[in-house]
């Protein structure tokens, strides 16, 4: 007599395999590749797209960043390019771009140095002579092993002028790499500056001297505000790992995991808080003899208290929103920076936001380019001017320009993208870039050209899309 039928083993299934099991053996992917080509097996694996745990099951895949080919925009025009609901040929026409296929790289031979794990984009004014100078461009990234390595970028516009390509080379070639015995897992820039956390939880750092200004020296060492024994870094609130770190203009911004942020690079901003924090250097903003100073009319209700958190107060940062200069607490409140000016000056301060102009909810998700985003835990999408004044962005908030709701849910959003005041564009975590209309409702899957562009002799489909990133005023997609 068989077995009666159940979830983990059907008689019609898939080699006898019932749903809740394909879900688990999904789980355990790396690859949305491979997640893809599993569900194409049969009509049986098709229809699990519709199981109320899907969404769990592609968790693991969706939070993978690897990949081995990379699309580098030159500028963020080409970005809207890329993702034009609109596009047409003669657009695609303009786009400046340079594909890294780490796979064609002849010196790698092994699988593993054959991925990207994470990867940024640098930039360095050179000079050709007194009178005359452009940009060489590089990509720094981690490899499969977690070995840092280096590749020049080519725009196609170092061969006008007879020495721009020498001095390039030169400038990729001089760049000074932390040992090989070093293992990295992440690396960012702000374009003339780089970071790159190690496997122990250590950062570091090129472009700057240890007083946090800029220098010339092309050279990765271990900065010492970001090393500690066990990946243990130094804190008023104590000793703890590193969680993330980014850059925000010529400074970097590191969260550690209990809550501490830690400021290396320019740091002129935040004299409002203390004449005595100087312009270039380290600071924990996070150290609790710097009081909040929260403007009333944004935070309204929420608590405006001293606390253990530095200018945030009683809100413990948890994630932090480049280009927006704005963190998240760990209860989804939202910590914006906003400008005064006091005696003709502009001055900076950090503010809670009352969740009243978000109608009560949390934000999980923020974005500036002129315009800014904020993406409400139901997937509301408030679009505002992007203005920084306190009376402006209370304005706005409570009148924004646009409201839209997104069709999947939040939990599949990767980043989101703003290049137009027309639309902006949602990386969702199956690899599709979904394009929103803030004129009128509806939208739009916009990956084809993203796809278009992966194709070659290997992959003559085209690839899936992993990431996108931005350092500096240089952005990527990363494939696999």
């Amino acid at each position: 007599m068989s077995k009666p039928a159940t979830d983990f083993n059907v008689a019609n299934g898939l080699m006898g395999v019932g749903p809740d099991m394909m879900l688990e053996i999904i789980h355990e992917m790396t690859s949305i590749r491979d997640v893809q080509q599993f569900l194409g097996i049969s009509k049986a694996t098709k229809s699990l797209i519709q199981h109320e745990r899907f969404s769990w099951s592609t968790e693991t895949a969706a939070a993978d960043r690897t990949g081995t080919k990379a699309l580098v925009c030159k500028r963020l025009p080409h970005v809207a390019i890329v993702v034009d609901p609109q596009l047409t040929e003669e657009r695609k026409g303009n786009l400046e771009r340079y594909i890294f296929d780490v796979t064609k790289e002849p010196e790698l031979k092994l699988k593993e140095e054959q991925r990207i794990k994470s990867l940024c984009i640098q930039y360095k004014n050179l000079r050709i002579d007194n009178n005359s100078s452009f940009f060489a461009w590089g990509i720094i990234y981690v490899d499969g092993l977690g070995t840092l390595r280096k590749k020049l970028i080519d725009f196609g516009d170092y061969d006008d002028i007879k020495e721009k390509r020498p001095l390039a080379e030169k400038w990729i070639n001089d760049i000074q790499m932390p040992p090989a015995s070093v293992k990295f897992t992440r690396v960012k820039s702000g374009g003339n500056f780089t970071m790159a956390l190690t496997e122990g939880g250590e950062l570091w750092s090129r472009g700057w001297n240890e007083a946090g200004s800029w220098t010339e020296e092309e050279k990765f060492t271990l900065n010492y505000h970001f090393k500690g024994e066990g990946g243990l870094i130094d804190s008023s609130l104590g000793k703890s790992r590193i969680k993330d770190f980014h850059f925000e203009g010529v400074r970097s911004v590191v969260i550690l995991e209990n809550g501490a942020i830690l400021l290396f690079g320019s740091t002129s901003e935040f004299q409002p808080y203390d004449s005595s924090i100087p312009s270039d250097g380290f600071v924990e903003i996070t150290d609790k003899k710097y009081k909040p100073k929260f403007i009333k009319e944004l935070s309204g209700d929420v608590d405006s208290s001293a606390g253990q958190y530095g200018i945030f107060g009683t809100h413990k940062p948890v994630k932090y929103f480049k280009r927006m200069n704005a963190f998240l607490d760990e209860n989804g409140i939202v910590l914006l920076r906003v400008v005064d000016e006091v005696d003709r000056k502009n001055q900076f301060y950090y503010t809670a936001v009352d969740p009243k102009y978000f109608g009560g909810e949390k934000i999980i998700n923020m974005n500036h380019h002129v315009d800014e985003m904020y993406i409400t835990e139901s997937g509301k999408m408030i679009i505002t001017n992007g203005m920084r004044g306190t009376a402006d962005i209370a304005t706005d908030l409570k009148n924004p320009k646009a409201t839209r709701q997104m069709d999947f849910s939040v939990k599949r959003l990767k980043v989101s993208i703003l290049t137009k005041h027309t639309h902006t564009t949602l990386f969702r975590d199956d690899g599709k870039l979904i394009s929103v209309d803030l004129e009128k409702e509806g939208t739009k899957d916009v990956t084809d050209f993203a796809t278009e562009l992966s194709v070659d002799e290997v992959n003559p489909s085209g690839m899936v899309l992993k990431w996108y990133g931005h350092c500096g005023v240089q952005y990527y997609f990363l494939y696999e």
